[in-house]
């Protein structure tokens, strides 16, 4: 079974969060916000999805990101960009 968007979302912008990337979390959470609101209306759904797309990969893309987490969040980077390619690669697939 497929992972809602909604709760990669949430995963993102948690791990974007105890990694000191706050401007970047809250983005996250906006259109995560934006998704859970409007998802009845499947025009609506798929301008965020493309926008939510366009941010994954590409130049200055959240896979370019490099992620250094917050002191005790319980990370390290090499599991934190793990977690991050691998959040990336199923929000991708998904949307």
């Amino acid at each position: 079974m497929k992972t809602s968007i909604p709760k990669l979302l949430s995963e993102v912008e948690d791990l974007l969060s105890k990694c000191g990337q706050k401007e970047h979390a809250s983005w996250i959470h906006e259109k995560k916000a934006a998704v859970i609101k409007d998802k009845s209306d499947s025009k609506k759904l798929k301008t965020h999805y493309k926008e939510i797309k366009n941010i994954l990969g590409g130049m200055g893309s959240l896979s370019d990101l490099v992620l250094t987490p917050n002191k005790g969040v319980g990370l390290t980077p090499a599991i934190a960009e793990q977690k991050k390619r691998c959040l990336v690669d199923e929000l991708w697939n998904v949307l």
